[in-house]
């Protein structure tokens, strides 16, 4: 088996990415999306020099968040020194079919964070996808170009939010 006809899989512990979870089949990346927990921010803008997405505006009443911007990488909350920013706890983005090759295709989100718990069943739901779909010696990957990426997040998301099917006790 050719490295490239490999299922790979991606974990990474924050929006840093250093495990390159935009090419691989499947991954999952850890987030603490950040909040303000208090009203004693000194304006000392530490925060704001922390984040490298300018994801932060600095008010009188303290630091207000562009969520939009924001990546989640948890620099704000480590940076302020009075406890002001805080992390919400941490969640997971799951993304799916990214590769590089002749074809680059960056993966793509199944949606928004989700809980530990959840990604077992978006893991197994994209394997069914993929063993139900997928042509003879086709890349999970290649997917996307031949049935689209809203398809595919469409489809994978169904699998993995509909209920399990019951079992018979015997």
């Amino acid at each position: 088996i050719l490295f490239h006809h490999q299922f790979n899989i991606a974990l990474a512990g924050c929006p840093n990415n250093c495990s390159q979870p935009q090419i691989r089949d499947f991954a999952v990346i850890g987030q603490g999306r950040p909040y303000k927990k208090s009203d004693q921010c000194n304006q000392c803008n530490l925060c704001i020099e922390a984040c490298k997405e300018n994801a932060i505006l600095l008010r009188k009443d303290g630091p207000l968040f562009n969520y939009t911007r924001c990546l989640n990488c948890g620099d704000c909350s480590r940076y302020c020194q009075h406890g002001v920013i805080g992390d919400d706890p941490v969640r997971y983005q799951v993304t799916i079919g990214g590769k590089l090759g002749r074809r680059p295709h960056l993966a793509i989100p199944l949606g928004g964070l989700i809980g530990f718990d959840d990604i077992e069943r978006f893991f197994k739901a994209t394997i069914d996808f993929y063993k139900t779909t997928a042509l003879d010696g086709e890349r999970f990957s290649d997917l996307p170009s031949r049935l689209g990426d809203e398809k595919i997040v469409r489809k994978i998301l169904e699998l993995a939010n509909r209920p399990s099917a019951s079992r018979s006790v015997g």
